[in-house]
Formats: structure tokens, C-alpha cells, sequence
């Protein structure tokens, strides 16, 4: 018989990102606006991994984002594991947080209609009524955190990456921001040619640019190949969709074959 998992409000989970680091979250409220799911606080600084984590330190630490996850199925497939728990769970600030999620459809007189999937957005503050607002301004993008219930494995993305690479439509709105020092490999089907970028962090350091004449190689020390330059668009600049996101490897054989 399976050992039933049990979690409260409080408790401090650790992430081991690729045995490089150790990153915390905080399991802080039941969300009953959202399906009841369980919304953490993941903290903004990496430890090594000999660290031992002090609870009490762990919750001083900035906040890196909001979410709602189900956390027994990352404590069962070994994403994540307890360390502690602490009774600041910071609820002075979590009621200045607002989610915000798109809806493909709403009801008017007992009938349902069909949307605009992005331009029906609701928000909320967490155990409070949704506020339909109707289209998400791009200038007011980043006042929001995204609302939908997310899986353990695209809540390990974003504490990796910074952001998801998960297919969330909601990312054409919610730009993507990477951590600093965190390689992102995409591609981009443009008029007549094909870029493919590594980005670090924000900035775009390397690319590989195919058109019907040719294969182009651009970098930092040499930006500029042919009619070709190394992109100055920051990668949260962009709405990159999730087919777009390329593998390291991927991307490498990119650059030893041309494609």
C-alpha cells in the first residue's frame, strides 16, 4: 500500500536543479478560486548543494514567483522534497498577488460562447471572486502572475530557466524572463530565412541563419555575417511559442550542419 503523503500550510520544499544547485518553495495557501490547488512562493537564491537549509533564512528570501501546483506529484516523482516548515508563510504580500488566466469561453444567458482565447482574461487574488477584465494589455503583463493549476514539471522549468517552456498560449501575452546566467536555444521562421538564437540570459550570443543561399554563423566576437547580424531583441522580447524552443543539442547540430 502507498504511503499517503501528507502536506500543511508552511511547509518549505527544496528543487535540486540538474545536481548543480538547490532551490526552495513554500507551500502558503489553498486557493479555492483556482480548484483548491495548493499556491507556493519559490525563492529567488540558489544554494550549493552541500548547503543545509535553515528554514528560517529560506522564507527571508525574495520572492521569485507565485503558482498553484499539486505537490504530491512532484514529491512523487522526486522533484521536489520537504526540509521544514516555517510559520511565516508571508501572507502580508500574498494578498497583493494576482493571478490571471485566459478563458476560451463564458456564458450569457444560459448559452455558451466561443472567445477570443486572449482576449477573455480574469484575475483574482487568491480565495477572491475572478474580476473579468477582458483583454491583457501588454503594458500590464507583468502585474500579474499566471493562474493555472501547473504541473511539477513546468514549475522545475521555471525554477530552472525563469520561465516555463511548457506549451502555455498563455506565454504569447506573459513574455518570458530568464535567469541571468540560464542558456535558452530557440528558432524563428522569418521571411525567407531561418534564425536560429542562444540566448544567455536575455541577450542572444550566438546564431545560426539559414536562407536559400546559404548558412550563416554569428556571434558575439563576430556579429555580423553577410547581409546577417546577431540579434539585438532580448528573448522576453519576443512571444516564443513552444514548438519554437530548442535542445543545447539541437541547436549544436544546427551549427555543424546548416539546417
Amino acid at each position: 500500500m502507498a504511503k499517503r503523503i501528507v502536506t500543511k500550510i508552511g511547509d518549505v520544499f527544496c528543487v535540486e536543479v540538474d545536481g548543480r544547485y538547490k532551490q526552495f518553495f513554500q507551500y502558503i495557501a489553498n486557493d479555492l478560486t483556482c480548484l483548491n490547488s495548493s499556491t507556493i512562493r519559490v525563492f529567488q537564491k540558489e544554494y550549493p548543494m552541500e548547503y543545509k537549509p535553515v528554514v528560517d533564512d529560506i522564507v527571508k528570501d525574495e520572492v521569485m514567483f507565485y503558482a498553484h501546483t499539486v505537490l504530491k506529484f512532484g514529491i512523487q516523482e522526486g522533484v521536489w522534497y520537504k526540509v521544514g516548515k516555517s510559520a511565516d508563510i508571508g501572507l502580508d504580500t500574498l494578498n497583493n498577488v494576482l493571478f490571471g488566466i485566459p478563458l476560451p469561453i463564458r456564458y450569457e444567458d444560459g448559452k455558451m460562447m466561443d472567445l477570443d482565447y486572449l482576449g477573455n482574461w480574469v484575475v483574482w487574488k487568491v480565495n477572491q471572486p475572478w474580476l473579468r477584465i477582458g483583454e491583457l494589455k501588454e503594458k500590464d503583463a507583468h502585474l500579474i502572475e499566471e493562474g493555472s493549476v501547473m504541473p511539477y514539471t513546468e514549475i522545475a522549468e521555471r525554477i530552472k530557466y525563469g520561465y516555463p517552456i511548457s506549451m502555455l498560449r498563455e506565454y504569447t501575452i506573459l513574455n518570458r524572463k530568464p535567469k541571468a546566467d540560464v542558456d535558452s536555444y530557440v528558432k524563428l521562421d522569418c521571411d525567407g530565412y531561418v534564425r536560429n538564437s542562444h540566448f544567455r540570459g536575455s541577450v542572444a550570443v550566438e546564431e545560426v541563419i539559414v536562407d536559400d543561399r546559404g548558412t550563416y554563423y554569428v556571434d558575439k566576437e563576430h556579429p555580423c555575417s553577410g547581409k546577417y547580424r546577431l540579434t539585438r531583441t532580448k528573448l522576453f522580447e519576443k512571444e516564443w511559442k513552444f514548438p519554437k524552443f530548442l535542445t543545447q543539442q539541437e541547436f549544436e547540430s544546427r551549427v555543424e550542419n546548416g539546417e
